[in-house]
């Protein structure tokens, strides 16, 4: 997953180093840099059973299920409850639509970074990320999100939302969900773009 570290410039996730200086923003979505304070990652070489792929705008974003997405609003929506149609927060500010979301298997890494280790505020200052151009929580962010204060940061339909992949998804969305997208000319021609 690419990363928008401080200078503007996108690097991988894998990069990423405690004390590297990132591009954040809380929910004023005013972007300063901060050092990372956190990184950890699964095996290089792992086998995630059940990974999210976000589609949108001739790009991908693979992630873990709990990764939470910053909507144009500012609330929050887990990884495992977005659909096609939604729009998601950019780092430039205007909403992004979800072209395709995907569930499965994923041989790599989930690295997680954290840019303070204590708990967040509510207003989520520098603990917001540039992902690929949208934006994201930290690690920190998501481990706190459980805690019952944090309930209100996320969509008010969050918990009612069906899960990607379960009968109530596949029933609302169809079933291109499983598994890995269809790759035709017109979705590969979009990387020669680059």
């Amino acid at each position: 997953m690419p990363v928008c570290d401080d200078a503007g410039m996108f690097r991988h996730i894998e990069e990423i180093s405690t004390a590297d200086d990132l591009a954040t923003c809380g929910l004023d979505f005013e972007w300063t840099p901060r050092s990372v304070a956190f990184v950890a990652s699964t095996p290089v070489f792992s086998s995630q059973p059940a990974a999210i792929l976000v589609m949108y705008l001739h790009t991908a974003i693979v992630v873990p299920r709990s990764h939470l997405f910053i909507l144009p609003d500012g609330k929050m929506l887990r990884a495992d409850r977005v659909f096609p149609g939604l729009e998601l927060k950019a780092a430039h500010g205007a909403p992004i639509e979800i072209s395709g979301v995907h569930v499965g298997p994923y041989l790599g890494s989930y690295v997680r970074i954290a840019m303070e280790l204590d708990r967040p505020i509510l207003d989520l200052k520098n603990r917001l990320l540039n992902t690929n151009g949208i934006i994201s929580a930290d690690y920190s962010v998501q481990v706190f999100s459980t805690y019952p204060e944090f309930r209100q940061m996320f969509c008010l339909a969050h918990s009612n939302l069906p899960v990607v992949g379960s009968e109530a998804y596949i029933a609302e969305y169809g079933s291109k969900c499983l598994g890995p997208p269809l790759i035709t000319f017109e979705t590969s021609a979009f990387y020669a773009e680059k």
